[in-house]
């Protein structure tokens, strides 16, 4: 027969015992915040793209994010034939596995055959896009139709709609010559020349990295009251998201497709300035769809009405493949208060 101390050890024991269970229920029946993977090879137009996506995903679902750089070395597909990855391995295994140009395709596939999570390719991958679980491509890149391919009005971006666009205030945004069209300074000049001297507002001008030494001695020598040259290689610490911010007006050169999209994502009237089209470019037709659409305003049309008028709708794609990605993965989103 066992003492009143016996007893009461034995009580306290099962107590213990039936707390640190429902410890263990509760652990398991924790919430885990999703972990995603965003493979970045530092060129902004990429990780634009990738951030923007993952930033709308963690705006609606608890999750961790981790950035990799990309390439791998080789030796990291090495240790992948024995199944390691050790440049990964210090990580939690991910959800979603995301990556934005060609060199993060192979390092993307290597970690999910041993890491598991789902692979999603931006952009039209050089692989086949069987191969991944879901590729986000541009409506004017994509030849195919199947259920793993998400098409996109133009790239992804990290650009918001603003509530802080002034009437005052416009934006002239630059690129260059491409594969798709020639640079033609004469033209493109008189385009911008017209704008100020009609518009009267306080206009800046930027370029770009592929905006010809040409086009940056003329631009340099402006010498008109209400138009600011800022070179994206000198702006005293503000980037192209802060113009776009605070611009009413914004008026893009053709050739850039990344600006012309984030600056229709800003809710501002947009302007297209024209420049020459090479033969055979497969984006020349791109802008007179966004003109069709009513979303922006080719110079032609400006010319004949003195007035560029609001997009038909505010394009937010980042955030509109956020809530198609949440809705196809299953995952719970966040409490909103």
């Amino acid at each position: 027969m066992k003492t009143a101390v016996q007893q009461n050890v034995l009580i306290a024991e099962q107590n213990s015992h039936l707390k640190n269970n429902a410890k263990i229920v509760l652990n398991a029946n924790a919430k885990r915040n999703k972990v995603i993977w965003r493979f970045s090879d530092n060129r902004a137009g990429h990780d634009s793209q990738s951030i923007g996506l993952v930033s709308a995903l963690q705006d609606r679902v608890d999750c961790e994010v981790y950035n990799i750089d990309v390439p791998f070395p080789l030796s990291s597909y090495a240790s992948a034939v024995l199944k390691k990855l050790p440049l990964v391995s210090h990580y939690p295994d991910p959800d979603l596995l995301v990556g934005a140009g060609h060199t993060s395709h192979f390092p993307m596939l290597a970690s999910r055959l041993l890491r598991g999570g789902r692979a999603l390719v931006i952009m039209t991958p050089t692989l086949p896009t069987q191969l991944f679980d879901f590729c986000l491509i541009p409506e004017h890149d994509n030849k195919q139709r199947s259920s793993n391919i998400i098409p996109t009005t133009g790239p992804l971006n990290t650009i918001r709609t603003s509530n802080q666009l002034s009437i005052t205030d416009g934006l002239i945004l630059l690129g260059g010559e491409s594969k798709h069209f020639y640079w033609n300074e004469d033209k493109l000049f008189g385009q911008i020349a017209e704008i100020t001297k009609h518009d009267k507002r306080n206009w800046v001008i930027t370029d770009s990295p592929r905006t010809p030494t040409s086009t940056e001695e003329i631009l340099r020598s402006l010498n008109q009251e209400n138009v600011e040259y800022i070179s994206f290689r000198q702006n005293n610490g503000a980037d192209l998201s802060t113009f776009l911010q605070k611009a009413g007006n914004v008026w893009v050169s053709e050739d850039s497709m990344s600006m012309i999209y984030e600056a229709l994502s800003t809710g501002a009237s947009v302007g297209l300035l024209q420049t020459d089209e090479k033969p055979k470019s497969r984006l020349g037709k791109v802008a007179q769809s966004l003109a069709e659409k009513k979303l922006l305003t080719v110079f032609d049309e400006w010319q004949s009405s003195q007035q560029l008028l609001p997009p038909s709708r505010i394009l937010s794609e980042s955030t509109r493949c956020a809530d198609l990605l949440v809705e196809r993965l299953g995952w719970e989103r966040k409490e909103t208060v």
